[in-house]
Order: C-alpha cells, then structure tokens, then sequence
C-alpha cells in the first residue's frame, strides 16, 4: 500500500469534521514524497519497537544456576609489546633492609634466579615460621575433627545420658515428697488456724474488758480517746479491718482445704497451697494489728498514772503465742513453695540436659558435621595461601638476577642499607627481553618475579614461558596517560623469535589456589556491597538450567578477591556446593532487585540496576 493511499484511508474513516485536514495531507504528500515516506517509516518503526519493548517486559526472566565450586583462580595482566636485544639490565631489590650476605664480585658470570645477595630477613622468616604453624594447626583441627569417636568418647557420652536420666528419676522423686510435705504442712496449719481465728475474734470483739456493755476494742477506743482522739480511731479501724479480711479468707480457704486430700491432683495441692499461704499472711497482720492497737492502749494507760484492765494483759499473752505459731506455718509454706518451684525448674533442667546429650551422642555417633568440615578445610586453604604470600615476601629478600649474564657496576657491600629503587647491579647479557609499557593500574599489580606467557603475531602457534625482570619506578607521562615499562626475560628460547617482533604477555599478577569461586557473572555490586542470588529455599538439584521459577532470588553478601574475569574468588558468604544464581536470561530481574533493595544490600536500601540487572563484575 502506497503512503498516498494509507492517507486515503485514514481520511475515510475519521470524522466528517476533519476530513479536510486529510485532504490537505493528501496534497501535502503528493508535493513532498520523499518526507512522507520517511516520516511513516519513522512512526511504524517507533510502534514497532515500543510494541518489542512490551513483549519483552512480559517474558518471565529464567535464571541459570550454578554452584559454589573449589578451584585455582589466575588473575593476569595483558600488554603487547616488542621483542629488545638487551645488552644490560638494572638489578633493583624487591625488599628494604640491610645487606648481610653478598655471594658474586664485579665481572662474575650468573645464571638466572642465582643469588646476589641476602638482606635482613629476620622478620619475614619469622612470618614464615608462624604461618607454618597456623597450616599446622588447621591442618590438626581437621584430622581430629574427622576422626572416629573413641570408645571412651562414646562411654562418656552415654554415662552423661544415664547422669543426666538418674537426676531426673531424683529431682521427680524430690519433688513428689515436697507434694506430700506441702500436704502435711497445710494440715497442720489448718490444726491450729481455727483456734487461732477464734482467740482473735474474741480478742476484737469480745466483751471481757467492758464486762459485757461492747466489743473490747471499742472499749480500748473509748478510754484512748480521752487522750488521742485520732491514734485511737485509727488503731481500732486497722485491728477491725485487718480482723474481717482475715476472716474473709479463711471462710474461702477453709472448704477448698475440706475439699483436698494427699491423692489429691498435684495442681489442686499446689493451688491449696498458695491460697493457705496468703490466708496465713492475712492472719499474720491481723494478729499484728490486734497486738499493737492493746499494747498502745496499755502504754497510753500506764502513762496517765492509771491501770489497763487486766483482760488487756491477757490477751497480748494469747497474741504473742498465735503469732509465734502463724509465723512457723508461714515459714513452712513458704519452704513449701520454694521447694516446690526449685524441683520443678531442676526437672526442666534434666529434661533439657537428656535431650542435649542424646543429641550429642547421635552427633558423634554420625561423625563430624559436613559444614564443620568444609569450614576446616577452607580454613586450611587460607592458611596455605597465607604462607604461599609469607614465603613470597621472604624470597624477595634475597637479590637474584632474572636472566642469565655477567655483573657489572656492583653496589652492594655487608651492611649496606637497600630499598626497592636502589641500583644493586648492572646485568650484562645479550638475551633477547620482552619491553612493554602498562597503564599505572595494570603496571600496580605487576612485581619482579612473576611468571609469564608471551605469544608473537609473526609466529603463530608459539607460547613461551617468561619472567618479570624490571618494573620501572618512574612513570611516563603522554597526553594525560602514566604508563610504566616492563621488562621480561624469556625463560626459554626460540631461535624464531628475533628482535623487533611484536609481542604479547600474560602476566600472572596474583595466583590463588583451592578458593571459593563462582561465575563471575554472579557477583552484583551495589554502593560498593557485593551479593550474589540464590534461592531460599535452594530448588531441587535435578532442576535444569535455566529455569523459571514463583520464588524471588535472594541477595547474599559476600567479600570477593581476585577474578580472572571467567570466575571470581570468594573470601566469605558461601560455602563449596552452595547453589546460586549465575545468570539470568531475558525478562527482567526487577524482583532480584527490589529484593536487593528491600534487604539494604549496600547501605541505604538503594542501588542502581542497569537494563534490567546490576553491575556484574567481569560479565
């Protein structure tokens, strides 16, 4: 269909009232073709490509799995450069000290890696010592953690069950009779709690001491008065009221106490036994009150030259003995509830010490745990990689010449104080040399030393071995770029390779082996927080991959090392098997980032995600 028809078209069906409009479209295109059709081609193609946008939005992201793996990561460096026939080399030290040893002279023929010189290596060796000591510990905590039980273990184990059961049995056993002493106690309480509520009535609101005309503590009253209006109400008030409440509860306790027996529930002894404690105590200041309101009325009276009825003396007498009797019942109830509450929490205790122990000799019996032993084993391995970097440090305290020739201009003497930018020697060779200059973040991570593998575009095929020589301290400035010059020495030799040939180095900057490592496409990074994706719980491990799934992947934390831009060392976070999210394929993994987000990985919740995923590192 033509542009001019497309317009006919449209002008058909739009309404009447902007028909025009169309017409002079028409006329529009038929003078300016060319335009037209550009300005269709623009908005289907724009349609189209919204309409992408929004299947795509649609498709269910897949997710590719992997897991945690255990291997050797090389991180390298990369430079081309030229192939030198080099006639001197300046030998530099890679440490600072001083000299103690110097085993060449001016004009002595070296081989490669031969000794030059020693610098003070005391602490570096010590270093070494302790590391190996550190492997040699980890190494003895794995051994031991992976061996058998003993017999004596096991014995152990199982006399700590039999303990454990055998305390059970005592504590149950104290605790049945503290029911029984509980019982016993509440009975004899309630032998003299009667008589003694009885002796308290009659003290109150008996009539001996007014010969029958009103209640005693009325008379006490009426005589206080005459003297302290207000002390004699409120000593009688409190005696009355103490009286009645006491009263009160023993109305309440005495039919639940009729109601119990010692084959009564446990729990009915128990209840019984709080409620006779709290009526006792009720009881106790209620005799407290009646004693103290008499004995204020008996000094109040000897006061005033006069003499207390004699039925006052009396009754103090009868107090003094119900208050030393109510207070031997409340001191056995409490025991009783002490006792009680202690053997209950020591059953709970054994019970609890049991369930611990079999545990424990079920743990034993089954051998160390796997997780114990893969943190031993990673243990282990940071330890072996910790001596690799000691033994390293102290093989830089002795000055060996990278490459084969004859020293010249010897400055090295025993004594001498030496650092990374002294000039130790000049070393004459005619071997051919690699010089490639790297940029100041490659050039960083490159030392004196290390292996490399150099290839050449004139021969294909050919891989040669060689070594870091000389790393330039000083930096060459071009239009803003710091590059430094790196020299490296062929470790073996090819008669095809000639000066001037283009070459290309791997150099080994960092190699650490039996590591955590996962896809590098795993490792996401928000404000400077790394994570990888994994799902809580962990899909089947017969799953395929990729895979779609309702659940959302979870951030994990983690701490990276070094990566060789194909996989990338893990410090913490995961362990070896752990399965995790390696990538994912179309959709969009918005969920992975709001669950990023939500769980704060890198501080403050937030985070940007590009097209669709964070920032993978090296992927």
């Amino acid at each position: 269909m033509s542009v001019l028809h497309l317009l006919t078209l449209i002008s058909y069906f739009m309404r009447p009232k902007i028909s025009a409009y169309w017409l002079r479209s028409k006329q529009f295109v038929r003078a300016h073709k060319i335009w037209s059709a550009v300005i269709t081609v623009c908005v289907l193609g724009g349609g189209w490509f919204i309409y992408g946008k929004v299947q795509a939005s649609t498709t269910p992201t897949q997710y590719v799995l992997s897991n945690v793996q255990t291997g050797t990561i090389i991180q390298t460096v990369s430079g081309s450069g030229q192939v030198t026939p080099s006639n001197q080399i300046t030998i530099n030290p890679q440490a600072s000290g001083q000299i103690t040893q110097v085993y060449v002279k001016d004009g002595q023929q070296v081989r490669a890696g031969q000794a030059i010189a020693s610098i003070d290596s005391t602490s570096e060796y010590n270093s070494v010592q302790s590391a190996k000591a550190s492997l040699q510990s980890a190494q003895l905590s794995l051994q031991k953690l992976q061996e058998p039980p003993t017999q004596l273990q096991l014995t152990q184990a199982q006399d700590a069950i039999t303990k454990a059961q055998q305390s059970l049995q005592t504590d149950q056993t104290n605790l049945d009779n503290a029911y029984g002493t509980a019982y016993s106690d509440i009975v004899s309480t309630f032998l003299d709690l009667p008589t003694i509520q009885s002796q308290l009535q009659d003290v109150d609101t008996g009539t001996e001491a007014a010969h029958g005309a009103q209640w005693n503590i009325d008379f006490y009253q009426g005589v206080l008065e005459n003297w302290d209006s207000t002390d004699a109400i409120s000593y009688r008030t409190t005696a009355y009221t103490d009286f009645m409440t006491a009263q009160s509860a023993y109305n309440s306790t005495y039919p639940d106490f009729q109601k119990t027996n010692a084959q009564s529930a446990t729990s009915s002894i128990v209840s019984l036994l709080k409620e006779t404690y709290s009526s006792v105590q009720e009881e106790q200041t209620a005799l407290n009150s009646a004693n103290s309101f008499i004995q204020f009325y008996i000094n109040q009276v000897n006061n005033h030259q006069q003499n207390p009825v004699s039925e006052a003396n009396t009754s103090l007498t009868t107090l003094s003995s119900d208050i030393t009797k109510i207070n031997s019942h409340l001191s056995a109830l409490q025991n009783d509830k002490n006792q009680i509450i202690s053997y209950q929490q020591a059953i709970v205790n054994d019970q609890n010490s049991i369930t611990e122990d079999q545990q424990s000799l079920q743990q034993l019996q089954k051998g160390a745990d796997q997780l114990d032993i893969q943190s031993s084993q990673l243990s282990i391995q940071q330890q072996e990689n910790a001596l690799a970097q000691a033994e390293q440090q102290l093989a830089n305290y002795t000055i060996t010449a990278p490459i084969s020739g004859t020293i010249a201009n010897l400055a090295l003497a025993i004594g001498d104080t030496v650092g990374s930018g002294t000039n130790a020697a000049t070393l004459i060779t005619n071997e051919q040399i690699a010089e490639l200059s790297l940029n100041e973040v490659d050039a960083a991570k490159v030392q004196v030393g290390q292996n490399a593998t150099l290839t050449f575009d004139a021969i294909p095929n050919l891989s040669l071995s060689g070594t870091v020589i000389d790393v330039s301290p000083l930096g060459t400035v071009s239009q803003g770029v710091v590059s430094y010059e790196v020299k490296i020495g062929f470790t073996t030799q090819d008669a095809r390779v000639r000066a001037g040939m283009t070459v290309n180095a791997n150099i080994q900057s960092a190699v650490h082996s039996n590591v955590l490592e996962v896809p590098a496409s795993a490792i996401h990074t928000t404000n400077g927080q790394s994570y990888v994706l994994a799902f809580n719980p962990a899909l089947p491990a017969n799953t395929s991959s990729p895979v779609t799934s309702s659940q959302t992947p979870q951030p994990i934390p983690v701490t990276i090392g070094i990566s060789d831009n194909t996989n990338t060392e893990i410090d913490s976070g995961l362990t070896a098997g752990q399965q995790i999210v390696s990538r994912t394929i179309g959709g969009s993994t918005a969920t992975a980032a709001s669950a990023a987000t939500t769980r704060g990985i890198g501080g403050g919740g937030g985070g940007m995600f590009i097209g669709g995923s964070t920032r993978a590192i090296g992927g």
